[in-house]
């Protein structure tokens, strides 16, 4: 296929995936050799069908005309599948818009593998599902039939981790959207990529750390049994010697663990540990900042994540929008206020990604109310709240500022 064809089924594929089952049409496609055996046998011994479907369309547009395909879903049941693809790429065509393949599927390309978890966050950011789906299910697949069997080396190691890290933002995105998901069951295929990766202590520590977290967001699970491990395997990592990039996810991982922690007790040294290691994860982005300019694009990325949940803490909310018991000091509501007025300074705002401004909306709201402003406080929660419903995977942050337009609108009635 060309870049537009490609291109086409990408945009399309969310859709491709739902109204298409491979086995319908895999084996005129197999007679034209218009997919490879590799994937034949994929298709054929997988027994989900929304699974076999994806595998099939990441692989597809490397081995197959576009026209075939579309013939080939004509003559089946598919055909208003075909017409739909035929259309977006119609639309394509037109605006002359040349698909250039995403920069993450070159994992080998280090280090921007390094900040795999960063480029998909972004696609989620900005509610581009489609996006996220299809650079996962293109790297997991691009491991099953590339990298699998390859005799361990250098560079199957660091594939690994990539791989790891896109599952775990599969299992994240799953749970976070409010999808069903068997933590355990979907967690250990990320724990069988550990051992694979050119650290295998970090990166387990890594995946013990989201599970625990995902543990608490589903309210179930040996949470504690998890996190005494979590504690064990971190320890050993701990006596290894750690660049500042490996350094830098054990501060990601404790973060992750006390604010969940933080959001179940409320407990001030939780949250005084929380911003200790916030500016420690922003020093260590610093640190790494005199790579080249892809790599410090990742960063700024990260730091600005870093400043606004740490803004969201000062107001007494977590990283997800929730209000926590108990008061906010004056001294935090002036950290918060400055920290606000940074990160709306010189039009930087408008270039944020949907996600970061609902929640910059869902922190001035919050001063707002603060501050007794309640017109403007509701106001501004209702800009998060419209947000929020272009994003539909998240789901706690929804919930959140829901219950954030409720206690405004209590404290706006009963001041």
């Amino acid at each position: 296929m060309d870049g537009l064809q490609k291109k086409a089924v990408q945009q399309t594929f969310t859709f491709l995936v739902n109204y298409v089952d491979p086995l319908h049409i895999i084996a005129q496609l197999y007679e034209q050799e218009a997919v490879t055996q590799e994937v034949m046998k994929q298709i054929l011994h997988d027994n989900v069908r929304h699974k076999r479907a994806m595998i099939f369309f990441v692989e597809i547009v490397n081995t197959c005309p576009f026209d075939v395909l579309i013939d080939c879903m004509k003559k089946t049941q598919h055909g208003f599948v075909a017409e739909k693809l035929l259309e977006q790429y119609h639309q394509l065509v037109t605006k002359q818009n040349a698909f250039v393949q995403p920069g993450i599927l070159h994992m080998v390309d280090i280090p921007h593998g390094r900040y795999i978890g960063e480029e998909l966050a972004l696609f989620l950011e900005n509610g581009e599902i489609d996006k996220f789906e299809w650079n996962v299910f293109s790297i997991v697949s691009k491991w099953d039939v590339e990298y699998k069997s390859m005799t361990p080396s250098i560079e199957k190691s660091r594939v690994a981790r990539v791989v790891m890290d896109a599952k775990i933002a599969w299992i994240k995105f799953l749970v976070e959207a409010g999808q069903k998901c068997d933590i355990l069951a979907e967690i250990d295929d990320g724990k069988n990529m550990t051992v694979q990766t050119d650290n295998p202590v970090t990166s387990l520590c890594k995946v013990l750390a989201y599970q625990a977290q995902m543990m608490m967001i589903q309210k179930k699970g040996d949470i504690d049994g998890t996190l005494h491990e979590y504690e064990r395997i971190k320890a050993k990592a701990e006596s290894e010697r750690l660049d500042a990039f490996e350094a830098t996810r054990f501060y990601i991982t404790d973060f992750l663990i006390d604010y969940r922690s933080y959001e179940r007790t409320g407990k001030r040294e939780i949250k005084d540990r929380i911003k200790t290691s916030l500016d420690k994860m922003t020093d260590l982005a610093d640190s790494l900042a005199d790579r080249n300019e892809a790599v410090k694009e990742h960063l700024s990325v990260y730091v600005r994540r870093c400043q606004l949940v740490k803004l969201l803490l000062y107001l007494g909310m977590t990283h997800k929008g929730k209000l926590l018991p108990g008061p906010v000091s004056e001294e935090d509501l002036k950290s918060a206020k400055s920290d606000l007025e940074q990160t709306c300074r010189d039009g930087e705002f408008e270039n944020l990604k949907k996600g970061w401004k609902m929640m910059v909306h869902v922190a001035q709201a919050r001063l707002r109310q603060l501050e007794g402003n309640y017109e403007g406080a509701f106001q501004q929660a209702k800009f998060a709240k419209d947000l929020s419903n272009q994003l539909e995977h998240r789901f706690e942050e929804r919930q959140n500022i829901t219950e954030l337009l409720e206690n405004i609108h209590s404290t706006r009635t009963n001041p």
